[in-house]
């Protein structure tokens, strides 16, 4: 069973050098696959994104079920990815909510 899991949201959108535009698919799937993850092995989940988007109805709720749950959301490129594990205190500082 694994301890931690990170899941990459924004993945070839929401940045303007590429695809500015948003598919507004993926956020809710990402959300459904933490909890769906956390609810199955008791993991720790790192959601890291760009911009969160929940357009739908009842989209907003299950975001902050998910964040209740205690899924950690690190905002920011993948690529920043080591500076925020070295610097845990950031990651509390970007999670939203």
């Amino acid at each position: 069973m694994p301890k931690s899991v990170a899941i990459v949201h924004c993945v070839g959108s929401r940045d303007r050098n590429y695809n500015a535009y948003c598919s507004s698919i993926c956020c809710m799937q990402s959300l459904k696959f933490a909890h769906l993850v956390h609810e199955k092995t008791g993991a720790e989940v790192y959601n890291l994104y760009i911009d969160i988007r929940t357009p739908g109805k009842s989209y907003d709720e299950f975001y902050i079920r998910v964040l209740e749950e205690g899924a950690h959301f690190i905002r920011g490129r993948v690529a920043e990815l080591p500076m925020l594990l070295v610097n845990p205190a950031k990651k509390e500082a970007d999670r939203p909510g």
